[in-house]
């Protein structure tokens, strides 16, 4: 009997003693609080880290660790922690200015400038958020002024499926002024595949002066289809010149250089120049002019003859609704294609027209959709047809932007494209749809 007594006092303080290790393994969330307030960081965070493990994913823990870590001079930690904050609370705004003001310290001005303007889009803030944000966007807009060389860049990489991977014509048989009737084979008739696509670019701007830079950049687009790899195609695109910036305007003034291919052989090449104008009349409207000259020449002997010189000018009127949440764009643009070495169907004169609307619809979510139109006729009399070529085109994208990290965006989205001509062999349309994920550096 005595003995069991022993044993159950042992196994009673046993328990105490596991009892007590538990209570005190828990963070003082009281006294970080009140270290925090009286300006002893460094020790809430010394107070806390240790606990990390345990309570992260807890809103109050960790909204004084990452409080703590910032005030301490460890943005970095501080935005990982925020991070963890604003996945359970989206819409914690005093954390998202506290995640501005981490990447502030930490010199990335970028994400930073990103955050503070998503905070002023909120029409209710708290008192002194507003004027905070203010004053750290108009300290990174001086600061950019200072920093000579800025470089971006994007990665986007897509699987998708082309109902018409050659953009062919579904008639048949094609009908010829003469009377003969030519049936396409069936290799020549649309065909449905997927594809992988991948877009890279990016673009480094060098200050000059106080409004003068000079810009390089390039882009990259390559879609590989599955079956029908005699389709696959790629495009490089360069671009360099010079921009000027003053409070209302943007003046680009450069050249532009490309190369297409087909197969993985050189199709085409591309050199010209090319203007934009850009002028702010407000904080939700902004017109812009365009133009550009270029020489396209086909690197095929064969194709020699469908070599062009193009000339395009434009206008566009941006439009911003619901503080920034919205935006609409509308341009319109008027060119000609100059026949330089006796073209089938001549030299060509066409419009266009193109309406693209994007809005957020929360936080991470956003909805887009782009209508565009184009006429076009040919001066040249089309022996096999007798006629002049017209054609028609037009298309419609709706998609889906929703951020899944930092500068990470998944894309999916639906392309129609229809093209109406009275040559046969350029009426045809197209069904693409898409997934994309979206990487800016």
């Amino acid at each position: 009997m005595k003995k069991l007594t022993v044993a159950r006092w042992l196994n009673f303080l046993a328990m105490l003693l596991f009892v007590g290790s538990a209570v005190a393994a828990q963070p003082n969330i009281s006294k970080a609080k009140a270290l925090i307030q009286a300006g002893k960081p460094a020790e809430a965070y010394t107070l806390l880290e240790p606990f990390e493990f345990e309570y992260a994913g807890n809103v109050e823990y960790d909204y004084l660790l990452g409080t703590a870590a910032l005030n301490s001079g460890n943005p970095g930690k501080a935005t990982l922690v925020f991070e963890r904050v604003l996945a359970m609370e989206p819409r914690y705004v005093g954390v998202r200015a506290d995640m501005a003001r981490a990447y502030f310290e930490m010199g990335d001005y970028v994400r930073s400038k990103i955050e503070f303007e998503t905070i002023l889009v909120i029409q209710s803030l708290p008192v002194g958020i507003r004027e905070q944000a203010q004053i750290y966007i108009a300290a990174i807009n001086k600061g950019a002024e200072v920093k000579n060389t800025v470089y971006t860049g994007y990665l986007d990489l897509g699987f998708g499926h082309d109902n018409n991977v050659n953009s062919s014509t579904k008639q048949s048989p094609i009908n010829f002024a003469s009377g003969y009737m030519y049936f396409p084979p069936s290799t020549d008739l649309p065909k449905s595949d997927t594809y992988t696509s991948l877009t890279l670019g990016g673009e480094v701007n060098h200050k000059l002066g106080a409004a003068w830079s000079a810009y390089g950049g390039a882009d990259m687009r390559v879609r590989a289809y599955s079956q029908y790899k005699d389709s696959n195609y790629e495009m490089i695109d360069l671009r360099t010149g010079f921009n000027y910036v003053d409070q209302a305007h943007l003046l680009r003034l450069g050249m532009i250089a490309g190369r297409f291919y087909v197969a993985e052989i050189t199709s085409r090449n591309n050199i010209g120049a090319s203007g934009e104008w850009r002028y702010t009349l407000n904080n939700s409207d902004q017109l812009s002019m365009n133009g550009q000259y270029a020489q396209y020449r086909f690197t095929d002997p064969a194709q020699a003859g469908e070599n062009y010189d193009q000339s395009v000018i434009g206008a566009g009127w941006m439009i911003a609704f619901s503080g920034g949440k919205s935006t609409l764009m509308l341009n319109a643009n008027t060119g000609s294609e100059r026949d330089v070495n006796n073209r089938t169907d001549g030299g060509k004169r066409y419009n266009s027209l193109r309406i693209f609307g994007q809005s957020a619809l929360t936080d991470t979510v956003g909805a887009f959709v782009s209508l565009g139109a184009m006429s076009g006729t040919f001066d040249k009399l089309n022996s096999s047809f007798q006629l002049h070529r017209k054609d028609e085109l037009y298309d419609a994208t709706v998609g889906s932007t929703i951020q899944i990290a930092k500068m990470t965006t998944l894309r999916p989205q639906l392309t129609y494209m229809k093209s109406i001509s009275n040559v046969a062999f350029y009426d045809f349309d197209k069904t693409d749809y898409s997934l994309n994920l979206r990487h800016d550096f």
